[in-house]
């Protein structure tokens, strides 16, 4: 074991390791520590510093024998160090949460703010948003138990709040609909921020935009809070371009970037190659299928038809992007699915690839498209929406072109992204 790490549970999908290690050349570990007995055996390791996560940031406040000012005052830690057997705690989630919010340019002072959630993170959360100077600020919980917690059903509360913040892991790896609070009923809101970042935009984000208010994820918040704590565990500061650089780094590191368009438009040729260039995990949907069901495409529409076969292409997109820093080659076919484009929407950078019909020689390996005429039709009647469901559409007659374009593409979504 390191000397540094991340304790909690289900953390083993976490991005913290890659965060930590690509700010210090130190090695940082994920340790899963299913209850609190084996945190007290941790604690008695020759750790030099760790951080904190769910579920027990409450826990390791009552086990420090110093606290910083922020984590005194919040009653929780994420950030603790060791030294001459002593246990140091420090919050550095409120310094990341601050620098998400003026990175965001999220005015705070004299606005109301509605927390969703009561846990541990809802507290550090609370702690800056009155240091800003908030006018009012309440929770909604499922369980509201105290007069300042509200049902997330109460909408004659929930419509005069101005800013929103999940501080729930409701949203967390869910592309599933948001069954969590109707935004229709957030009148007034301005600002929704998730403290999540996986997928890139969360189910309630997607919510919330369609409800026309602005949305932003947590990853400002989780490299900023990184970054701090590697000032603590190596004693030294970095400067304002340190952060904004890493952030940027990372952002470009973790974001998946999805292949959709019709067959015979090199999806999975520019995918392999893409990958190899940005070092990035390759997956191709339709060999994830054969692969994991052990039998092949056409076998599939033989024996189960089209319908079976578009339930398990979404079941096997939902899987892959829950992974981080992927290229994904999709089937033709995929955007038929309306499901899946807000999937894939949800989780990656979309790019649409287009060919000249003249340069494609035809197979008989597709199911649906066995001749140039079927090809055709499959283009008319799908054109419109590879379009509408891609960042960008991108003519792919060179490969090496092609690879260069979305590459490019992507540096100035990710951009444009942080200014939405």
């Amino acid at each position: 074991m390191s000397d540094y790490g991340l304790i909690g549970t289900s953390i083993r999908t976490s991005y913290s390791k890659c965060i930590h290690e690509s700010i210090s050349d130190k090695e940082y570990d994920l340790i899963q520590l299913d209850a609190t007995y084996y945190v007290d055996e941790f604690l008695q390791t020759d750790f030099k510093g760790i951080n904190v996560t769910r579920p027990y940031k409450e826990y390791l406040y009552k086990k420090c024998d110093f606290l910083s000012t922020e984590a005194k005052e919040i009653g929780v830690v994420n950030t603790v160090l060791k030294l001459d057997n002593k246990l140091y705690g420090y919050n550095t989630d409120a310094f990341g949460f601050e620098w998400l919010l003026n990175k965001e340019n999220i005015i705070i002072k004299d606005k109301k703010c509605l927390i969703f959630g009561t846990g541990a993170t809802s507290k550090t959360v609370e702690y800056i948003l009155k240091k800003l100077g908030a006018q009012e600020i309440k929770f909604l919980s499922r369980n509201p138990d105290d007069i300042n917690s509200f049902s997330y059903t109460n909408e004659e509360v929930i419509k005069d709040f101005e800013i929103l913040i999940n501080t729930t892991p409701t949203s967390l790896n869910r592309y599933e609909q948001n069954d969590l609070i109707n935004f229709s009923m957030c009148k007034k809101a301005e600002e929704f921020i998730d403290v999540n970042y996986r997928p890139a935009i969360t189910n309630l984000m997607w919510d919330a935009n369609i409800n026309g208010i602005k949305i932003h994820n947590g990853l400002k918040m989780l490299v900023a809070q990184a970054i701090r704590t590697q000032e603590l565990f190596l004693n030294k500061a970095f400067d304002e371009n340190f952060y904004e650089n890493k952030y940027l780094q990372i952002k470009r590191e973790i974001t998946n970037i999805s292949l959709i368009g019709h067959p015979f438009s090199g999806k999975t040729v520019v995918g392999g190659k893409l990958s190899t260039k940005l070092n990035k995990k390759y997956f191709d949907v339709d060999k994830e299928i054969e692969s994991t069901f052990e039998t092949t495409i056409n076998d599939i529409f033989k024996e189960k038809g089209e319908e079976y076969f578009r339930f398990l292409e979404t079941h096997i997109l939902k899987t892959i992007m829950n992974s981080n820093g992927a290229v994904i080659s999709t089937g033709g076919g995929i955007i038929l699915n309306e499901e899946n484009n807000r999937i894939l929407k949800m989780g990656s950078f979309v790019i649409n690839l287009e060919r000249d019909i003249n340069r494609i020689e035809i197979d008989n390996n597709r199911p649906l498209c066995k001749s140039k005429d079927d090809l055709l039709n499959l283009i008319n009647e799908r054109k419109n929406t590879y379009k509408r469901v891609a960042n960008k559409t991108i003519r792919n007659d060179d490969i090496d072109i092609t690879v260069q374009e979305i590459e490019d593409s992507l540096w100035i979504f990710l951009s444009l992204m942080d200014q939405i």
